[in-house]
């Protein structure tokens, strides 16, 4: 099994240079992870000196200049899951900077890699942030659970808490990628709400087309969360 992850980086308003959170989100993934492994940063015009860390084996580093051109977050997105197909990756990951992870990051690409509706389902972790778009994703770890959850497109499942996965770390095989892109694209760029349209477009587009999302209760993300991406217009 091949994984392949796309972490971007953006400029923010908080935060112009998204690089501190991008090392240790580099170093937490290759220290814990223990399948072969290719890494994809794309740069979504955050400023700064280039991190020493794109040097490393198996990383590829992209600086998009204008965002408006690339379609902002959804396109860096696009862009990066893209790449990660075509260097043959059997699990796609799709990650922000601002996370870092732990062992449990194998079991969930195992999962994904072995679970027999693999074509059709969209995976997510359980988050320590609260205030996430799937607000059942945020609390802290129990190491004595091991729930599976899977979602429904009902807004008002799961006492209203949301449907969609959050798209700060989101992952799929590919075969899910051969199956729901639509010209290379997994998500739309047509949606204006930069934090909290695509994944929810994504869920509502392919849902008749027998798409499933799951949380595995099992796979724990520490989400430092940037809250401030800049918009399009304002960058």
């Amino acid at each position: 099994m091949k994984v392949g992850i796309n972490i971007t980086v953006h400029n923010s308003e908080i935060n112009t240079n998204g690089y501190s959170d991008l090392q240790s989100c580099v170093d937490s993934f290759c220290e814990n992870i223990q399948s072969d492994y290719f890494i994809n940063i794309i740069d979504n015009q955050s400023t700064g000196d280039t991190p020493d860390l794109i040097n490393k084996k198996n990383i590829q580093y992209t600086y998009i200049k204008d965002q408006d051109e690339n379609g902002g977050l959804t396109g860096a997105w696009n862009l990066g899951v893209k790449m990660c197909y075509q260097n043959n990756c059997d699990v796609i990951l799709n990650s922000n900077e601002d996370v870092e992870f732990l062992e449990s990051i194998n079991y969930f690409v195992n999962y994904i890699f072995s679970f027999e509706d693999k074509q059709n389902s969209i995976f997510g972790p359980i988050s320590n942030r609260s205030g996430l778009s799937t607000t059942h994703q945020a609390r802290e770890r129990d190491q004595e659970k091991n729930y599976i959850i899977e979602t429904t497109n009902n807004y008002s499942s799961h006492g209203g808490q949301g449907y969609a996965l959050n798209g700060f770390f989101l992952g799929f095989s590919k075969e899910f990628y051969e199956k729901f892109n639509v010209n290379g694209d997994i998500f739309s760029t047509n949606r204006r709400d930069m934090w909290g349209g695509q994944e929810v477009e994504l869920f509502d587009r392919n849902t008749p087309a027998g798409m499933r999302s799951f949380i595995l209760e099992n796979c724990y993300i520490q989400h430092n969360k940037n809250r401030s991406w800049k918009k399009r217009s304002e960058s």
